[in-house]
């Protein structure tokens, strides 16, 4: 069964990208830290094995940005879809078939270890789950996987602190089989940069992780922006 990562991402420097981290954060070096968090993903998650990376990205003129990333995604694709819970299920209906599975997942969780990834593909290859979620400490997931598109699993549901207990409860009323990750966090406010900062350097001997984000990070601890 083919595997089928896809990261969804935004320009660096849209408002939509850093608004809740600025403030603490100067709209510049909010883009700046923003941008190192696409890249690490794309460099982690790009090299998952026997899997294919695939960049879902808004708004169109960012395509200048992700390719010239020397990342190694598959294949671009334009999200025209506002609502990140529609442009999730649009990558779903898009990609998958009855030979692939598919992971959608945001590109603000860069030291997320890629060992979730490679276990939620297990997870959908067990043939007793049809839907794998990341939890995220906040509410919300990091990620969402599927093995077919079930458009009535996304349908008027909100991203919000419920998503995953609103995700279960319509799983178990269509019957389908669900895996609950471990939980992780993705730096979305202000309050993330504190849990970043504390990991990247705390816990660097141990978790040689997101290396761009973390001498970003550095640039603005040392300025004592963060």
């Amino acid at each position: 069964m083919r595997r089928t990562i896809v990261l969804i991402a935004e320009n660096p420097a849209s408002e939509k990208s850093i608004e809740g981290l600025c403030p603490p954060l100067e709209p510049a070096d909010g883009t700046r830290l923003h941008e190192g968090l696409i890249l690490d993903s794309l460099r982690k998650f790009g090299s998952v094995p026997d899997s294919e990376l695939v960049v879902s990205y808004a708004p169109a003129s960012a395509i200048d940005f992700f390719s010239c990333t020397n990342s190694k995604a598959d294949t671009f694709i334009l999200r025209t879809e506002t609502d990140r819970i529609k442009g999730i299920d649009g990558v779903f209906q898009e990609l998958c078939d009855h030979d692939r599975s598919v992971i959608a997942m945001g590109s603000d969780s860069p030291t997320l270890p890629a060992r979730c990834v490679e276990l939620a593909f297990d997870s959908l290859a067990s043939g007793s789950v049809d839907l794998v979620l990341g939890p995220v400490e906040s509410g919300g997931c990091y990620l969402i996987g599927v093995n077919e598109h079930r458009p009535e699993l996304l349908a008027n549901i909100e991203w919000n602190a419920d998503l995953v207990k609103s995700l279960v409860e319509r799983a178990a009323s269509l019957d389908m089989g669900w895996y609950l990750l471990p939980e992780w966090y993705s730096v979305e406010r202000s309050s993330d940069l504190a849990h970043l900062k504390a990991e990247l350097f705390d816990q660097w001997a141990t978790n040689p992780s997101a290396p761009i984000t973390k001498a970003l990070l550095g640039e603005l601890k040392t300025a004592g922006k963060v």
